[in-house]
């Protein structure tokens, strides 16, 4: 049986021919190539080259050239059959046969699942290469990304037809049950209808395993589109666990033992970008989470890392919490850092691969790091200040596997803020047994009460108590956002509760019925709680106070909603159809809801996806989970229709409410007005699904009577 082409060239692009050669003759780097004598004639001097990016040899003596399959040929004697079979043993990929493929359907329970998956990377493929890919194919060609680059990676293309890969794939004869294993395709919420594609309008990253086979798959948009996730991934399957994935390993690892340093980036397209314009060690975390076994498989690989994120606040986040991750793993872990506002794709394609190297080369140590940003908020000037930073810098010394590199560490924070080495060994080996316990997801445990045990990145702990306004504002990593001041919201600068005015009327969380609200800074009398640490009621620097979670339940409809899209991805896809986040009335639930969206397919069973959650907000996202799990979801589908309702009869019932508040005062309704009322009687009857207020419509409704009433007075 023949070797198909596309996969000769698939082992051929995988195989490490410096290694090879290395096996026959000496090499020596020279600039981009390897340079020795010629194992091939026997000659003595530099003049056989070998091109690792390009995967090609020479000798200018005795004029030989080739791949790496010329050169097994030419050296070893073999046929071309028997070349490409040993590189494909070397580098790990399997060439199929059919008696190993009988053998391995009887075997292998999740054989079924790598067909699957094989099927579809290849249609992907073929999308991508046939007319309808052309957009596509021009919006890689925008992005830097060549032909070459292309099939290298695999890339495709999911059209955006509702269900023309399930269709192809059912024709190949593949089981819809199985497509539903893997994530391609997803369940039609009526019944009698066929699943529809899980990836469309979009371009495919194919996931693989070392030996090369197809995991999973991501896939972007082509450009920004409101509600809708940037990066869509499949969900875990019997073959795919994320966190024990990096994408890109399989092509970068020879790169990365040759250069002894892994490139940490983001995403699918910061790796492809880099390998296309000649930086092949890079590996991607599939989330910006990184676990343990991810860490691990690094250090398999090369001594240290680079981490090259942005310098964003999100971004200087996963650097940090990446970074110790690595640590534990006995990685030595550097930080670059680039330009405001560019990322590792946007810079190497404006300024090429030169400039990126220079970034790299000015890469420094993840302690050194945290103590240059520390030292630029200017907390090493108080005591106050250098206790927080102390507690910003300490897990990564408890992280540190290596005894030096602690060693090394404690000395350096010794002498940045003048506390003697042993008190940090104190506090380190203290905090270790019982101050900063971790959660399974690597992060500092929280006790009872929500609290968190250290400082964040910024040097201030998430649930202190509110500043006075007389304070200055504190300016987080990115320098993007102050929290501080009178008058700052976050979240774009929304209304705080209790301003009394806006979609529910007056005083819902103002003088209403929940009593009325304190301003920052008024005395509590006594016997009231005093807002501190543990208390989450408000957000700390100037942040407006939120409800707890007793008053929250108020509103129920969008609590219930989020509760549903936390319990099942299902619901997130029906509220997109219907909802955005500027449906949702309180600016909390409204960030929880833009975050559901973005997540959508990327959530993974140790639960690492609820990082993206803001830490201000975690204690919001369990009370919601938590809920969700004691849930009777029997009627699922009623309780979705009846909260969903409620939401959409919200913008009625506030025209209705304003509507009533303008109506005249004497006997007599005006025409018009009362014309209004029945056209709003009209959409009742015509909405029958909404959940609007009884007597809401009702023109002679006891708040309309009253108002005429008092007028007529």
């Amino acid at each position: 049986m023949p070797i198909p082409d596309h996969l000769v060239e698939e082992i051929r692009q995988r195989a490490d021919l410096v290694d090879v050669v290395s096996e026959h003759t000496r090499l020596k780097r020279s600039g981009k190539t390897w340079r020795g004598p010629c194992p091939l004639h026997g000659g003595e001097g530099p003049n056989f080259s070998v091109d690792p990016a390009k995967g090609f040899y020479k000798c200018f003596v005795c004029g030989e050239a080739g791949t790496v399959y010329n050169f097994l040929m030419k050296q070893s004697g073999m046929t071309f059959p028997e070349a490409v079979r040993a590189v494909a043993a070397r580098v790990g990929v399997e060439i199929p046969d059919e008696r190993d493929q009988r053998r391995d359907r009887e075997e292998d329970p999740n054989f079924v699942y790598y067909e699957v998956n094989g099927f579809a990377a290849k249609w992907f493929r073929d999308q991508l290469a046939s007319p309808a890919g052309q957009k596509a194919r021009d919006y890689l060609a925008r992005r830097g990304i060549i032909p070459e680059t292309i099939e290298r990676f695999g890339l495709g293309w999911a059209p955006e037809s509702f269900d023309q890969f399930g269709t192809a794939a059912r024709k190949a004869g593949f089981h819809t049950a199985d497509l539903l294993a893997v994530g391609l395709v997803k369940e039609a919420k009526k019944t009698g209808r066929e699943p529809y594609d899980a990836f469309r309008g979009r371009v495919i990253f194919p996931i693989e395993d070392l030996g090369g086979r197809v995991l999973a798959f991501g896939g972007r948009i082509l450009e920004a589109v409101e509600n809708t996730p940037k990066y869509l991934n499949s969900p875990e399957s019997p073959v795919y666990h994320k966190g024990s994935t990096l994408y890109g390993l399989g092509w970068s690892r020879g790169a990365i033992r040759k250069e002894g340093v892994a490139l940490v980036v983001e995403g699918y397209m910061d790796y492809v970008s880099l390998a296309a314009h000649g930086i092949p060690h890079a590996v991607a975390p599939l989330g910006t989470a990184m676990t343990d076994e991810q860490a691990t498989l690094i250090g398999q690989f090369a001594p240290r890392a680079i981490l090259l994120y942005d310098s964003d606040k999100a971004g200087l986040k996963a650097t940090f919490r990446n970074g110790d991750q690595l640590l534990r793993a006995g990685v030595e872990v550097l930080v670059a850092t680039l330009p405001e506002g560019e990322d590792p794709d946007s810079l190497v394609r404006a300024q090429g691969e030169a400039a990126l190297r220079r970034y790299l080369d000015d890469a420094i140590d993840i302690l050194e790091r945290k103590v240059q940003l520390l030292d630029r908020k200017g907390l090493f000037t108080s005591i106050k200040g250098t206790r927080r930073a102390l507690d910003v810098l300490l897990p990564t010394v408890r992280a540190a596997r290596d005894g030096v590199v602690r060693g090394l560490y404690l000395k350096r924070i010794s002498d940045k803020t003048g506390v003697p080495v042993d008190a940090l060994e104190k506090e380190v080996g203290d905090s270790e047994e019982q101050r900063v316990p971790l959660d399974p997801r690597g992060e500092p445990r929280r006790d009872g009460r929500g609290t968190r045990y250290q400082a964040d990145l910024t040097g201030r702990y998430p649930n202190e108590p509110p500043r006075h306004y007389d304070e200055p504002p504190f300016q987080d990593w990115s320098g993007q956002r102050q929290f501080g001041g009178q008058g700052q919201q976050p979240y774009g600068g929304g209304r705080p509760y209790g301003d009394g005015q806006g979609q529910y009327g007056q005083g819902q969380y103002g003088q209403g019925q929940y009593g009325q609200r304190r301003e920052y800074g008024e005395r509590r009398q006594f016997g009231e709680r005093r807002r501190g640490f543990g208390d989450r009621r408000g957000g700390g620097y100037g942040e407006p106070e939120r409800p707890n979670p007793q008053v929250r339940v108020r509103m129920g409809a969008e609590r219930n909603l989020l509760m549903m899209m936390f319990h099942s991805e299902r619901w997130i896809e029906e509220a997109a159809k219907i909802l955005g986040p500027e449906d949702f009335g309180d600016p909390d639930y409204r960030v929880l809801f833009r975050i559901l969206m973005e997540t959508e397919g990327r959530r993974d069973a140790d639960g690492r996806w609820l990082m993206e959650f803001p830490e201000d907000l975690a204690s919001d996202v369990e009370v919601i989970r938590a809920q969700a799990e004691h849930h009777d979801w029997t009627g699922a589908p009623s309780f979705f229709a009846e909260n969903m309702d409620q939401i959409l009869a919200r913008p009625v019932e506030k025209q209705v409410r304003d509507l009533k508040m303008s109506a005249p005062t004497g006997d007599e309704m005006d025409d018009d007005i009362l014309q209004r009322m029945k056209e709003h009687l009209v959409l009742k009857r015509e909405n029958k699904h909404l959940r609007i207020k009884p007597g809401i419509l009702d023109p002679n409704d006891p708040i309309l009577n009253e108002r005429r009433f008092k007028g007529s007075a």
